[in-house]
């Protein structure tokens, strides 16, 4: 019976690991599901979605002021351990690509702390804008229903595939190189 706890626990683990730290009351406050077909980063998602939202220091950045860059977009929490997983890989990208034309942008969904937030992006050397999210930018990209959750936006305000869980830096970018080609 014990043997079986464990393995019980241990898959549980994996999956969470895999799939990402669910967040059920955001997820309960939108009607809009993900498909299959979502997962399957088909070439054009729609458009990104315009949102002004504070940093952890208090000034406000638009999403529109990247207009023309490829933008990776990351919802995440401090208290996630796969997103605390992706967050070297995104600052490694970032210092590699931003002379490049390309942007990160953390999207903190940790209530209510944003010093807990400033001090996680010094902890990890985050030189990339992270701002904390609000309820409407989460009901304004579908839904957020597991984290990490990264949206690539290319070069024309479009979403070009949107990652959910944890994914290798390698695979992202692979896709911003494809993105970045796709602009010349």
């Amino acid at each position: 019976m014990r043997l079986r706890q464990i393995s019980l626990v241990l898959i549980f683990c994996c999956l969470a690991a895999f799939y990402g730290c669910g967040d059920k009351k955001i997820a309960s406050q939108t009607n809009k599901t993900v498909t299959s077909a979502s997962l399957l980063a088909p070439e054009d998602l729609g458009p990104a979605l315009a949102f002004t939202l504070p940093t952890t220091d208090g000034v406000e950045i638009s999403f529109s002021d990247f207009q023309g860059k490829t933008v990776l977009i990351d919802f995440w929490a401090t208290w996630c351990p796969p997103c605390r997983e992706e967050i070297p890989e995104f600052v490694d990208l970032y210092h590699r690509y931003k002379g490049r034309g390309v942007e990160i942008i953390g999207i903190s969904l940790d209530k209510g702390n944003a010093e807990g937030v400033k001090k996680f992006v010094e902890e990890f050397g985050i030189q990339y804008p992270v701002v904390i999210a609000d309820e409407e930018v989460v009901h304004t990209f579908g839904g957020v229903r597991a984290i990490p959750t990264t949206f690539l936006v290319n070069s024309k305000g479009r979403i070009v595939k949107k990652y959910i869980g944890l994914h290798p830096g390698k695979e992202f970018e692979q896709d911003i190189i494809h993105s970045l080609g796709q602009n010349e």
